[in-house]
């Protein structure tokens, strides 16, 4: 008996820059969480400048060395 994997269509809609995705996000100093949606293009780019900016941070910080 030969077993033939359907199509991954989940991993389609994953690699789709253009989709919404809604997610729960706790902000810092709060108990409430807030819906927060956007395009995954978006959350990448959001991911992208965030770690950009805590890098620049931790590189600026006194008595690090630089």
């Amino acid at each position: 008996m030969t077993v033939t994997p359907a199509p991954a269509i989940s991993k389609r809609r994953d690699a789709d820059p253009t989709v919404v995705v809604c997610t729960s996000e706790l902000p810092v100093g709060s108990r409430f969480p807030v819906k927060t949606c956007a395009t995954r293009r978006e959350r990448r780019q959001r991911t992208q400048e965030d770690q950009m900016e805590v890098r620049r941070w931790t590189a600026l910080r006194p008595g690090s060395g630089n």
